[in-house]
């Protein structure tokens, strides 16, 4: 049986449906590319582009995905820093 995640919002808006847990990856690499492009357009440091939440047995419980949210590295270290360490933040970095 497929096992779904109800608590998933894109950006920050609750979406009541949930999706498939198999959905998570296709949904991670759109989102991906998308802040790839957000990171070109707007020369930001980092663009986050999802935050997944698991619970104690590594089973995702949450999902948040963004399209884009370009930080400079203050930013990023400010809102990432007190994230549990068993979270995924997914983003992508200018290297320097």
């Amino acid at each position: 049986m497929e096992r779904w995640i109800e608590r998933v919002s894109f950006d920050g808006i609750h979406f009541n449906g949930g999706i498939k847990v198999s959905d998570l990856p296709s949904l991670e690499q759109e989102y991906r590319q998308n802040a790839l492009r957000v990171l070109e357009q707007t020369g930001a440091d980092h663009v986050a582009y999802c935050h997944i939440e698991y619970d104690a047995g590594g089973n995702a419980v949450s999902a948040d995905f963004y399209r884009g949210l370009p930080m400079d590295d203050a930013t990023f270290c400010e809102r990432t820093s007190a994230i549990p360490g068993k979270d995924y933040i997914g983003a992508v970095h200018r290297l320097k």
